[in-house]
């Protein structure tokens, strides 16, 4: 495997709490300088969603998105009443993912569930970075931390969050009074 060691070097550290320093398309157009393109591929595969990918970090990363998701709408489900298929022998793949999809749907709100569920993947991403110093797989690790700090940063603007409300109630308004 590769090492990139001057790539991983420059990097600026980055923060669960704290905006990136830049985003995660300026960090792909930096790796284009200095990282081959097949590493290039599996870099720009990873995303918080997760994927089909099944290899190295980027597939214990889809893994655990994939269980989480799954988690998830088996108790979204069951909150409704309904069955969901194959529910009789499902078995969680990691009982902690479990607890933690729980604990996450009795959030007060959505946005505590969303900003729990970023904190938990920044977490997992601390467990994936172990052993990887200067590789392929640090690299990616570090792209999913940009994509979750950014969607952090865009869930605790306060700003940009009244910005949209007051737009979106304004729209309703016109709306509104135009039928009346």
């Amino acid at each position: 495997m590769r090492q990139y060691y001057y790539t991983v070097s420059v990097l600026p550290a980055v923060h669960f709490d704290e905006p990136p320093l830049f985003s995660a398309d300026d960090f792909l157009e930096e790796c284009e300088r200095f990282v081959s393109p097949a590493d290039m591929e599996v870099i720009r595969s990873a995303t918080p969603a997760g994927g089909d990918d099944r290899q190295g970090t980027v597939g214990a990363w889809n893994e655990f998105a994939r269980t989480i998701r799954e988690e998830l709408a088996r108790l979204r489900l069951l909150s409704l009443g309904w069955e969901s298929d194959g529910a009789a022998e499902y078995v969680v793949s990691d009982p902690r993912l479990a607890e933690f999809a729980r604990n996450m749907t009795l959030q007060d709100n959505p946005r505590k569930a969303e900003l729990s569920l970023l904190q938990r993947m920044w977490e997992f991403l601390d467990e994936l970075e172990l052993g990887h110093f200067f590789d392929r797989e640090r690299l990616v690790v570090y792209y999913l931390r940009l994509q979750i700090s950014d969607r952090r940063a865009k869930l605790t603007d306060l700003d940009a969050g009244n910005d949209e409300f007051t737009r979106q109630y304004e729209e309703v308004a016109q709306t509104t009074m135009e039928i009346v």
